[in-house]
């Protein structure tokens, strides 16, 4: 399941909210949430230098899996017109 929420690009999930009827403050507190995230890794004294994410969801939160499935929400739609 991680490469599955690591395979979530914003820009189309920000599409798709927009079309679910999400706008306004929830939307830009939604891009904000996922947008311009960096990590870094602390061993024992030293840390890393900041690495930036760039598509995907945040593993581990809440709201991460229930943007997963907006995300791929269409997919069923999509493969029934192709008979799968």
């Amino acid at each position: 399941m991680t490469e599955a929420f690591d395979n979530v690009f914003h820009h189309r999930l920000f599409v798709k909210l927009y079309a679910y009827g999400i706008r306004g403050k929830l939307l830009l507190w939604l891009t904000s949430f996922f947008c311009d995230r960096t990590h870094q890794t602390r061993i024992n004294f030293s840390l890393s230098e900041p690495a930036n994410f760039f598509p995907g969801v945040i593993q581990g939160s809440g709201i991460g899996p229930i943007m997963f499935v907006m995300f791929k929400n269409d997919l069923i739609n999509t493969l029934e017109k192709f008979g799968v």
